[in-house]
């Protein structure tokens, strides 16, 4: 055998150890990063399920055996989150601020922020959380988390009775991130602040409501009819247990400029005071066969635990066949109105037979407020 042609035997075979290598190193790389992703995606599977303490476990796998690795970040602020979920709310903030640390240009920062401030927040550390939200606020661009901080904001001024903060906080939500997340949460918030506020001793607002001296003579009734309110809000807005009041007292009262919008496409009933929101309700309206009206209409009488009269017959209140539910406020339209439900699985859907329907705690609240002569506008 010539030199030249041991010399490319041996280049050959070194060429094919080399390959054979090169072979077995991608096979190595390739299990390493399937084992990685799988142990990965256990642990974020195990997080989906509430399956915390297995879930936590399983992603400090993959922090200490791929440190380096996409995986390991991610892993690090899911087990911060399953302390949430676990309510360890020390060991969460704890594991947040590591994340931090080891990761500081994480696209995850302005998540990681929020959740420090909410933390705070549930902790009753309220400045603190403020801060957070802020400067998620400040710092950060993402229009989903900056609803989500500024609807912490508006929580914590509820909690601390700054109720115009507040208001604010979950009006801007609502107005700024319509498409976000947090909207219906910033909505429900700030209809139940409302009605707190107006149910409250509270002179919150002069546009809204007013101080007034009780005269020989008045009774509620009289004072309801003059300023166009309910004996109810009356009684409740002023903590009054009987009917009977005193010359000389002061009693909030709260003028019944109050509006109603429903909105059939979106099963919603809108109450507003004075032009601004106060609250939104959801509704059920009428199936197909029975239209439910459209236009403007006013509330013409109210009754508690009404009859039923359908077409085929009376059915008094608490009969199975009735479904009106606790209230009824009929409306300009007749035979149509406004009315709970027995029924509140219906409530949301095309539903009724052309009255618009709601829950019965949403329908006592309401009845309480609206006068009749209460305008109601239905729209298509």
């Amino acid at each position: 055998m010539s030199k030249r042609v041991l010399v490319s035997s041996v280049l050959i075979i070194i060429l094919g150890l080399l390959a054979v290598s090169f072979m077995a190193l991608l096979r190595w790389q390739k299990s390493l990063e399937e084992k990685r992703i799988s142990t990965y995606a256990l642990g974020k599977s195990l997080y989906e399920e509430k399956k915390y303490p297995e879930a936590i476990n399983q992603f400090k796998k993959v922090i200490e055996h791929y440190p380096q690795s996409e995986e390991a970040r991610d892993a690090s602020y899911r087990i911060a989150l399953s302390f949430v979920g676990l309510e360890s709310y020390k060991k969460a903030e704890d594991y947040f601020q590591k994340f931090l640390k080891d990761f500081p240009e994480s696209n995850y920062a302005d998540k990681v922020y929020y959740q420090l401030g909410w933390l705070e927040e549930k902790q009753g550390n309220s400045d603190k959380a403020l801060q957070f939200y802020q400067k998620v606020l400040t710092d950060f661009s993402s229009k989903e988390m900056s609803a989500k901080a500024i609807l912490g904001q508006g929580r914590i001024r509820a909690a601390k009775g700054e109720w115009k903060l507040a208001r604010e906080a979950f009006q801007k939500v609502m107005d700024d991130f319509p498409e976000s997340s947090s909207f219906l949460q910033a909505r429900k918030a700030l209809g139940n602040l409302n009605i707190k506020l107006i149910f409250s001793s509270a002179i919150t607002d002069k546009k809204d409501s007013l101080a007034y001296k009780v005269e020989d003579g008045d009774s509620l009734y009289t004072i309801a009819k003059k300023f166009k309110t309910t004996i109810a809000l009356l009684k409740k807005s002023n903590g009054l247990k009987s009917s009977v009041i005193r010359p000389g007292k002061t009693l909030k009262v709260t003028p019944g400029n109050f509006r109603i919008v429903v909105s059939k496409p979106e099963f919603t009933l809108s109450l507003y005071l004075n032009d601004r929101l106060i609250k939104v309700y959801s509704v059920g309206i009428g199936i197909e066969d029975y239209y439910t009206p459209t236009g403007e209409f006013k509330i013409i009488n109210k009754l508690i635990d009404p009859d039923w009269y359908a077409p085929d017959g009376v059915y008094p209140y608490g009969d199975p066949k009735n479904v009106l539910g606790t209230r009824w406020m009929g409306i300009s339209s007749p035979g149509y109105g406004i009315h709970g439900t027995t029924q509140p699985e219906t409530v949301g859907k095309k539903s009724s037979q052309g009255c618009i329907r709601m829950f019965n705690k949403d329908v006592e609240e309401l009845y309480d407020l609206v006068p009749p002569g209460t305008p109601v506008i239905i729209k298509e």
